[in-house]
């Protein structure tokens, strides 16, 4: 019987991080589960896996925007009989108790969130257990806390596929993540935080955004526009958002502006996704 996935996106350019990523798999202390890899363009994938795992594994190359890759992968999984999913980012790595702690907290959870190292392109640790700079561990993460900011990444979250309906993803939608577990949460699933066991996030000039970063101003107006399609598809869904969704039309409009009147924009402490716009 099929229980637990462990699913990854690939693409070009995401090669010179594989290696950590896959012994990081190799590494872990439960290797009960299937690697499923949604293949984005990378060529010669398969030879590269033999080389770098032993670990099962599926392929599937796909095209399309991020958001609806995700969809795909996602809705795939359930349709497959998984019971469980492990998200992890292809240029990320993992500490070795990562399926373990999951599992173990997915016995009472429907969705389970570990705590970050920050690492840089070399994979050098620079900023250790970020996340628990704002929470505790076995903290109950609701729908209220991630309103204006995300700290669910799909590298960094594990969930009971049961619990879980069909997704749908607009191509626009750039934090596919944020909206994903927003709508789980509204809708009553159970998260909890766990300091117990690591991603070791990347962060490089790919990343759409990172942690902890000093933003410029065209930084800004890309995450402000970012926010903005968030609320939008979430207002479409729930009452709610239409008033966020609102203010962040008129924010993004006059996003020069806003961003020169906004003297705390780069003095958050330890500032969460999308937090800072």
């Amino acid at each position: 019987m099929k229980e637990i996935a462990f699913l990854t996106v690939v693409y070009p350019g995401v090669e010179p991080y594989l290696p950590d990523f896959f012994a990081s798999l190799n590494n872990q202390s439960c290797k009960d589960f299937d690697l499923i890899i949604y293949n984005d363009g990378l060529c010669g994938l398969d030879e590269k896996f033999h080389k770098l795992t032993d670990i099962r594994y599926r392929i599937f190359n796909v095209s399309g925007s991020p958001a609806k890759i995700r969809e795909k992968a996602i809705n795939g999984l359930k349709f497959d009989g998984f019971k469980y999913a492990i998200f992890g980012d292809g240029d990320d790595y993992f500490s070795e108790n990562r399926v373990t702690d999951s599992l173990n907290l997915l016995k009472k959870n429907d969705i389970v969130m570990n705590d970050l190292d920050l690492v840089d392109d070399t994979g050098r640790i620079t900023a250790k257990s970020y996340l628990s700079n704002r929470l505790i561990n076995n903290q109950t993460i609701d729908f209220d806390f991630i309103v204006d900011k995300n700290i669910f990444g799909l590298s960094n979250t594990a969930i009971n596929l049961d619990k879980i309906p069909h997704v749908s993803f607009t191509d626009d939608l750039v934090a596919v993540d944020w909206y994903f577990f927003t709508i789980l949460l509204k809708n009553g699933l159970k998260a909890v935080f766990s300091n117990q066991s690591k991603t070791y996030y990347r962060q490089h000039d790919s990343n759409i955004v990172g942690l902890g970063k000093t933003l410029d101003e065209r930084v800004y107006r890309n995450g402000l526009n970012i926010k903005k399609i968030h609320y939008r598809e979430l207002s479409k869904i729930f009452k709610f958002y239409k008033g966020l969704y609102a203010k962040y039309q008129d924010k993004f409009l006059h996003a020069d502006s806003f961003y020169k009147d906004c003297k705390q924009i780069n003095n958050v402490e330890y500032p969460l996704w999308w937090e800072l716009f």
